[in-house]
């Protein structure tokens, strides 16, 4: 609460005070109120993390007549919040420039995610069934995104030809709609996976069909650092500019099956050379 959060402040003396997300506006303004009150030296930052109305405008467009005004308006919303806190506090930290640039202030602090480098060892062997090409999408299945992503994905998966494919979705929490999925052929619904480098491993291709959202996909990250090739959209890819090259990008059904069938077609040419 905030008296305990003030008590905090006024008998520690703190320097700095660091808040995440503009969500917490209300406590943000409470401090700076209390710093001007009191006259205290104390810094105050927020880390934004990303546009939080980027993510609501982006979610917008996705949606039906109803849920797309209550998102437009969570988005206007959300960008005067976010322009109040940049103005009234001392400094501001987010995730990607592309966020940055969507609130429209130049002086944040960019604090781009990083994942560390598995290490390569002997119980992680590549997926050696040259009949099957493991498709693979993973993240936290109770958030929103993630399981619009998923079902979108699986509905693409019903279009492929049967018996090449195989399908892993992978994450903690999934929803009713996403364990549903896991009666269907070819779909594996793992959830929670303790050593994910080694599943992920034996994935194919990570395949990322996010409409939603905003910040930077840390999946992706850890798909470039696993060497797994990467079909993703341009939201997705828009976050990291210097890397989406080494990425496809697909915004469409048409796109993603493209890119799929055209590993398919890849893999077989590679293992026809290779003897």
């Amino acid at each position: 609460s905030w008296q305990e959060l003030r008590k905090l402040i006024i008998t520690n003396k703190y320097n700095i005070v660091i808040f995440q997300l503009v969500r917490l506006e209300y406590l943000i303004q409470k401090m700076v109120n209390l710093r001007n009150e009191l006259n205290l030296d104390i810094k105050i930052y927020c880390d934004f993390v990303d546009a939080l109305s980027l993510n609501m405008r982006n979610r917008a467009t996705t949606e039906s007549f109803f849920m797309k005004k209550l998102c437009q308006s969570e988005s206007q919303k959300l960008t005067l919040i976010e322009n109040k806190i940049y103005e009234t506090i001392d400094g501001s930290m987010i995730i990607s420039e592309r966020d940055a640039n969507y609130i429209g202030k130049d002086s944040f602090d960019i604090v781009p995610n990083g994942v560390a480098i598995p290490e390569r060892s002997a119980n992680l062997i590549r997926n050696s069934d040259k009949k099957i090409i493991n498709l693979a999408f993973w993240g936290n299945m109770s958030y929103y995104p993630n399981v619009k992503a998923a079902l979108y994905l699986a509905d693409l998966y019903s279009d492929l030809e049967k018996g090449k494919y195989k399908l892993h979705i992978i994450g903690a929490q999934p929803n009713k709609k996403i364990q549903a999925l896991n009666s269907r052929d070819g779909i594996i619904i793992h959830g929670y996976v303790e050593n994910l480098n080694s599943l992920l491993f034996n994935m194919d291709l990570a395949v990322f069909p996010i409409f939603d959202g905003s910040g930077l996909q840390n999946k992706v990250l850890e798909a470039f650092a696993l060497n797994i090739p990467v079909i993703t959209t341009n939201i997705v890819l828009d976050s990291m500019p210097r890397l989406k090259q080494y990425a496809m990008a697909a915004n469409n059904k048409e796109g993603f099956r493209y890119y799929i069938e055209s590993f398919d077609a890849c893999k077989d040419f590679t293992e026809h050379e290779n003897g």
